[in-house]
């Protein structure tokens, strides 16, 4: 059975987060926004490690709530899995988030919006280590937020 991971995250406070915690989600260079808080469930983390555990033939969804800070027209998804830490494989997604992922656009500056991503592990995905990286573009091509978390998938 799947556990719901709640991982509340801002980059305002990471000085004050535990060091697992920094661990567990790095910022991997946000521009124009910052992520304020992020849910995964169908992950769930083994006590031996900060890895979130995504088992084949399901599906993990992501709901990211994130604050960007200039007005855009439109926000662009980009998921990549990294490979021996420098290997970046694309997720086959809809890039347009204002149209599939729950984002309403256009965003206003210093709003605040929330989008929910659903990721299946598919069956063909080998069972290894991976980090997730998770990219929201601004209509500049600029980065609203870019998080990166360990993960391992894993044959259910």
């Amino acid at each position: 059975m799947f556990k719901s991971v709640l991982i509340v995250f801002s980059f305002l406070v990471i000085g004050q987060l535990s060091p697992s915690w920094a661990t567990i989600i790095r910022d991997c260079n946000s521009e124009t926004g910052k992520l304020i808080s992020l849910s995964v469930t169908g992950c769930s983390f083994n006590e031996d490690s900060d890895k979130c555990v995504l088992n084949k033939g399901e599906t993990s969804t992501l709901v990211a709530t994130f604050q960007n800070f200039n007005q855009t027209s439109q926000a662009n998804l980009k998921i990549f899995g990294i490979l021996m830490k420098r290997i970046p494989v694309p997720f086959i997604i809809e890039p347009n988030a204002c149209a599939s992922w729950g984002v309403h656009c256009p965003l206003s500056a210093n709003s605040q919006s929330t989008m929910t991503i659903s990721l299946p592990i598919k069956d063909e995905y080998p069972a290894i280590p991976v980090d997730i990286q998770v990219s929201l573009l601004d209509d500049k091509k600029k980065t609203i937020f870019c998080l990166q978390f360990a993960a391992q998938i894993e044959k259910k």
